[in-house]
């Protein structure tokens, strides 16, 4: 029977789409309900397919696996389709493009929320107003070394520590008994005859500025005792080039008193360069051409330094407490005698002559003896010969180095002036008892391996960037590690945050810690991260540290965004040159030809240098934005990088430091050997260093008025923490270790050929093939051993999960040649010359003005009389390399 056309037609649409042929028929749907089977009017046998249908499992109507047949579509339903189709397509490259943006973007901005779980919380932890309020309270009270102040702050720190959530019990006071020294008397007198007299004395003056913040005039720590007198003498920067230049002009400096400016080199170094050349005291003082007025507004005003401000600072270049050179210092450890302390055979550097800090103002006084064209009347007693102004040599005719000075003179005469100079200095040796904070969070998995965290506490004026912004920002590392703990987070290598006291009269407390744990630290030592003056400008990065911690410091870079400055930049420049400098000038035509026996008392520096209108015209904004950088385009190494550039064009990554160029070479590296690294924000403009200026004012005014420069650091160094302690495995870098020893081998190389060594000696010429082939071998074992972890860690790897499951075992057995091959470079009995130092491959240098260089052994036997103790260095530097490389791949012998 043939079927009628309603009829075949339904049956076409249960078979085509019973959704949408349903719908179009107006038929009544219920989603998430069957879809009836509709039946033919026919007999089962004439229409079989109806029996199919009332026989198939229920389809519902929002099922995909409802058929449809596409060659059965209408035109409509066709072209509906295509056009569903088209738009989906479109959506997918939208979607891609997307993706590619936001892929651009995150890799030239900064993202919290993709950061790990624990640096997220770190980030979120620290705190700007945390770090302000920490420095506003640190700076109200001198820190004095052993002072009421310094003992309040160490028991504040485990207080706040305790606060944020560590335990009391992992928290403890070490106390240390160093030998310190305060000043009694200073005195300077220039004298030209009897009748013509200035004196100055220092401790007098300040009386009448004293204050709780700074109790103490500025005065060298561990300055030499005793009285000195000669002629004036101007030794530009006190560097050995510049003694070598007054050399050749056949200027003597045997016997003088040598005015020196700061900068260039330590000033340990210039006061034992300038004993090392024969003079009987030494005078330093800061050049506003420098630091001071001809570089912009002073202080209060401007970030420069005033002209009648003079700066403290530490003269010893060893380590550890001096009266105690054998071990460390305790009340019952035998002390050896000042006499003997200062004698040149003991093991730490103390100065050979007087030393004695001086202002600006002071200088030019000083400078002005030498332009004065009167003769010196000879007597029984003084028969030096007079030397008029028009004989002596300007400064520009000697050195090279010569670029002017501020001290409005006409012009600057070298000397030896006519006028006498005699310097009194005596200070008040005491043993005081000093205390450093130890905090421990410990290690789950590896809790013998150490990374260590060190701020200086002790400060004699209470110094907002030195060393106040190390303890603010020390704090808020204690705040986030703190949130940490309280979350359940445990580190697998065990934290030490570290509190030390004696910082500012030469890493003493650092050392005397050493002394007492050297043998327990010294395998086990991970990294030592210093908190020294951490903000110091409104500026990019800087960056200190042993090569192999590069690679980590660079990473964790990334990931920190560099805060916005609202500093008035324009404070730090001059917009015209400063013509007419009305000094305070005690050396007038009346003062200069007078016949009176009167003394002139010009203790009280009326200082006309600096203006005296202290109102802060800056009106900076102190707002702090304490949520978290959501974004930014400047991430910390962008900034980085882009200063680095700037300077070096052809940089493909941030400049970071030798340990010891930007600060005092930690003990930690120099005689555990644990790598070291230092981190400071720096615009280069830090004038106040080590004076009563670096107050809470002029870093709120002139260097981080949101505090969001301490807080990034902060985030910084808490994250260089994580990495350091939770890593699987040691983050040191061998291969940039291998590059830092190719860099001294053509360091040495070129000092070997200016000072021709090479040719007259075969054995150094073998010497030095030697350790080219000692460096490639530490080059292919660096390489290797970078292998060896990829491996091991794939091998880890669950191919289906993709979870790392690690061998604690083979783990803990590379972790320990990776840490050993770092004290490889440390050799026991140390340099020959500066035995307090051990490392070879970093460290001061005797002939380079004890500033820091590669292969210290080396190169400070390099212009000695003998060529036999530079063989010895050599051999020894070669040895190490030796070592180091069978280290770093010998599993077991």
């Amino acid at each position: 029977m043939p079927r009628n056309g309603s009829e075949e037609e339904r049956v076409g649409m249960l078979k085509s789409d019973s959704l949408f042929q349903t719908v179009r028929h107006g038929l009544k749907l219920h989603l998430g309900r069957p879809v009836q089977p509709v039946r033919s009017t026919e007999d089962d046998e004439d229409h079989p397919n109806e029996r199919l249908l009332e026989n198939a499992p229920n389809l519902y109507i929002d099922s995909p696996r409802v058929s449809r047949l596409d060659h059965q579509l209408t035109a409509t339903e066709l072209s509906h389709r295509k056009r569903i189709g088209f738009a989906a397509l479109l959506g997918l490259l939208f979607s891609i493009v997307t993706c590619c943006l936001l892929l651009n973007f995150v890799e030239h901005s900064q993202s919290f929320s993709a950061l790990p779980p624990t640096q997220l919380r770190v980030m979120s932890a620290t705190s700007a107003l945390g770090a302000k309020e920490t420095l506003e309270l640190y700076t109200t009270t001198s820190r004095h070394t052993g002072s009421p102040g310094d003992y309040e702050w160490a028991k504040y720190i485990r207080s706040k520590a305790i606060d944020f959530g560590i335990e009391d019990t992992f928290i403890k006071l070490e106390e240390f008994e160093i030998l310190i020294n305060e000043p009694e008397s200073m005195n300077l007198h220039i004298s030209f005859s009897k009748s013509t007299n200035l004196s100055h004395d220092f401790i007098a003056s300040h009386k009448k500025k004293k204050t709780l913040r700074v109790p103490y005039a500025p005065f060298h720590m561990f300055a030499r005792n005793g009285s000195s007198s000669g002629r004036l003498l101007y030794a530009h920067y006190a560097t050995s080039s510049d003694f070598e230049a007054l050399q050749k002009q056949g200027i003597d400096v045997t016997g003088s008193i040598v005015l020196v400016r700061m900068g260039k080199i330590s000033l340990p170094a210039k006061v034992h360069l300038a004993g090392k050349a024969g003079a009987a005291g030494i005078l330093t003082y800061h050049d506003p051409i420098d630091n001071g007025l001809d570089r912009g507004k002073t202080y209060p005003e401007g970030p420069w330094l005033s002209a009648d401000e003079a700066s403290f600072g530490s003269v010893y270049i060893g380590s550890g407490d001096p009266s105690t050179p054998d071990g460390f210092s305790s009340n019952s450890v035998d002390r050896i005698s000042a006499q003997e302390m200062f004698a040149s055979n003991t093991y730490h550097y103390l100065p050979s002559i007087i030393s004695m800090p001086i202002s600006a103002i002071v200088a030019r006084q000083l400078m002005q003896t030498m332009l004065v064209d009167t003769p010196r009347i000879p007597t029984a007693t003084n028969a030096t010969e007079f030397i008029s102004p028009a004989r002596m040599l300007n400064c520009s005719q000697v050195f090279d180095s010569w670029t002017g000075s501020g001290l409005n003179l006409t012009t600057y005469k070298i000397g030896p002036g006519n006028w006498q100079v005699k310097l009194e200095n005596r200070n008040k040796y005491t043993v005081k008892k000093v205390w450093n904070v130890l905090i421990t969070i410990r290690g789950s998995r590896e809790a013998d391996r150490y990374v260590i965290v060190g701020s200086q506490r002790d400060s004699l004026y209470g110094g907002a960037v030195s060393p106040g912004s190390g303890n603010a920002v020390f704090l808020e590392i204690l705040r986030a590690m703190g949130d940490l703990l309280t979350n359940g987070w445990v580190p697998h290598r065990t934290v030490l945050l570290a509190s030390f006291d004696g910082e500012q009269y030469g890493s003493v407390g650092t050392s005397e810690w050493i002394d007492l744990h050297s043998t327990h630290l010294g395998g086990r030592g991970v990294a030592y991260l210093s908190l020294k003056d951490v903000v110091r400008g409104n500026g990019p990065l800087q960056c200190e540290a042993a090569a192999s911690l590069h690679k980590s410091i660079f990473y964790k870079a990334i990931n920190v965004a560099q805060p916005q400055s609202s500093v008035n930049t324009r404070l730090f420049f001059n917009a015209q040159p400063n013509t007419s400098l009305a000094i305070s000038d005690a050396l007038d035509s009346s003062i200069l030809n007078s016949e009176t026996n009167d003394t002139i008392d010009v203790s009280d520096e009326t200082n006309e240098w600096n203006t005296t209108n202290t109102t802060n015209t800056t009106m900076l904004s102190t707002a702090y934005k304490p949520e978290d950088l959501a974004s930014a385009r400047n991430t910390v190494y962008s900034s980085w990088l882009d200063s680095s550039r700037a300077r070096t064009p052809s940089a493909v990554v941030p400049t970071i430091h030798l340990p010891g160029t930007l600060n005092p070479l930690s003990p930690f590296l120099a005689r555990l050997g644990i790598p070291s690294v230092t981190l400071r924000f720096d615009n280069g403009y830090y004038a106040t260093e080590n004076s009563a200026q670096d107050t809470f004012a002029y870093m709120k005014n002139f260097v981080d008025p949101s505090f969001m420069l301490h807080r990034a650091a902060a985030q910084l160094y808490a994250s260089l923490i994580l990495s350091l302690s939770d890593s699987i495995f040691l983050q040191y870098d061998f291969v940039e270790v291998a590059r830092h020893l190719r860099i001294g081998q053509a360091h040495i190389n070129k000092l070997f050929a200016q000072n021709g060594v090479i040719t007259v000696s075969d054995f150094l010429q073998n010497a030095l093939k030697r350790l080219d082939s000692a460096i490639a071998q530490f080059e292919t074992s660096a390489v290797n051993v970078v292998e060896e972890m990829r491996s091991m860690k794939e091998d880890m790897t669950n191919l289906v999960s993709g979870e790392l499951v690690v061998d604690l075992k083979k783990v803990r057995e590379i972790n320990t040649r990776l840490l050993m091959t770092e004290k490889a470079f440390v050799l026991p009995s140390g340099l020959s010359k500066l035995p307090w130092l051990k490392h070879v491959l970093y460290g001061m240098s005797l002939q380079e003005d004890y500033a820091v260089g590669y292969f210290p052994g080396v190169t400070s036997e390099l212009h000695g009389v003998s060529l036999i103790p530079l063989r010895r260095e050599l051999v020894r530097l070669c040895q190490t390399v030796e070592q180091a490389a069978d280290t770093l791949t010998t599993t077991v012998l």
